[in-house]
């Protein structure tokens, strides 16, 4: 084979991997957000119709809506990490008290995946905590990791925020059964049958972005009673300037 066929073909490799990772990611995004929202705004719909009589299938209506929420999810965690990978992404970073941003992840996070048993405990702190961060990425990230605990849990989930020298800390906290090994790299194959292996390599990449970082304590227990699985902290530095950060 001549240099020259080798190199296009090299090439050409390389380019359907930056399709599979990055267009084909947005474009299976958009497939699962179209019919999740057409789904969602039919069960407004259709609660509105049946008034009163909306209580006789409440439950039902629930169990779709989570369905549609949880699909909604895996659309813009495929399109977050398209974004990513592509470094078509900037984050706008603005001052703000983070204890609003953790709270409304948490609720986020419970509406999409919620399960009988499991409590989620959310504690903050009295002070404000400021930082200066995109919301919107930053929410995605603390909802992440919340979703992940819930899914992981026996009982319960603890979602604790701290405000020390250094700046906000965010732990989250399951009663599972632990994990070792460093965080998986992208695109790894996660090691249960559970999950796309995306979720804490966008919050990794989200803490980088704000010149915080991602802390995981590995555990396992190896006594069966203790409560203790996974806790998993991100940090960001306290308030400063309002700024643009690209990933680019």
């Amino acid at each position: 084979m001549k240099d020259a066929d080798r190199e296009d073909q090299e090439d050409a490799s390389s380019h359907d991997a930056d399709y599979v990772r990055t267009e084909m990611l947005e474009r299976i995004a958009h497939e699962l957000r179209g019919p999740a929202g057409v789904t969602l705004r039919a069960i407004e719909e259709m609660e509105l119709a049946l008034g009163p009589d909306a209580l006789k299938v409440a439950n039902f209506l629930a169990m779709v809506r989570r369905a549609a929420r949880r699909v909604l999810r895996t659309a813009e965690r495929l399109s977050r990490t398209a974004q990513l990978v592509s470094r078509d992404v900037t984050f706008s970073r603005t001052p703000v008290d983070v204890k609003a941003v953790i709270q409304t992840a948490v609720r986020d996070a419970e509406l999409i995946e919620t399960r009988n048993g499991i409590s989620v405990v959310l504690t903050l702190p009295p002070e404000p905590c400021p930082a200066a961060i995109d919301t919107t990425w930053v929410s995605a990230a603390v909802a992440e990791l919340v979703v992940n605990a819930i899914a992981h849990a026996r009982k319960i989930v603890a979602v604790d925020a701290k405000c020390d020298a250094s700046g906000v800390v965010i732990s989250v906290t399951d009663d599972g059964a632990g994990f070792d090994g460093a965080i998986p790299e992208r695109f790894t194959p996660p090691r249960g049958r559970r999950g796309l292996g995306l979720s804490l390599a966008i919050v990794q990449d989200v803490a980088a972005a704000h010149g915080g970082e991602l802390l995981v304590e590995r555990r396992k227990a190896a006594d069966p009673s203790d409560p203790r699985g996974a806790t998993v902290r991100l940090r960001i530095p306290h308030a400063g300037p309002a700024s643009v950060v690209s990933s680019q």
